[in-house]
């Protein structure tokens, strides 16, 4: 299965959901850009992608999966880091 970058915005707005944190990792507030804190976001360069996690409200972010890996590995490796988060928590609870 072709992985793509909407596949990708889809899974870590998913992460984000389950976790609790922002959707969104950017709000427009006073014609200013404010960071999510908690955040979860992609991280892409050199044509491979990341996750990292927005640490700061002026945007800083550190790195959860890195390496710049093609979109299928990285889609693969969020959903083994889900499954590490919620493993023994009911499914009702997820």
């Amino acid at each position: 299965m072709r992985i793509t970058k909407k596949d990708l915005d889809s899974k870590v707005e998913l992460l984000n959901y389950r976790t609790g944190n922002p959707t969104r990792a950017y709000v427009q507030e006073k014609g200013k850009l404010i960071a999510q804190v908690g955040s979860y976001v992609l991280d892409g360069a050199y044509g491979g992608w990341g996750l990292g996690r927005i640490c700061s409200e002026g945007g800083g972010k550190r790195t959860i999966i890195g390496g710049h890996r093609p979109k299928k590995e990285l889609f693969d490796m969020i959903d083994i880091f889900m499954e590490g988060i919620f493993r023994g928590v009911p499914l009702d609870k997820r």
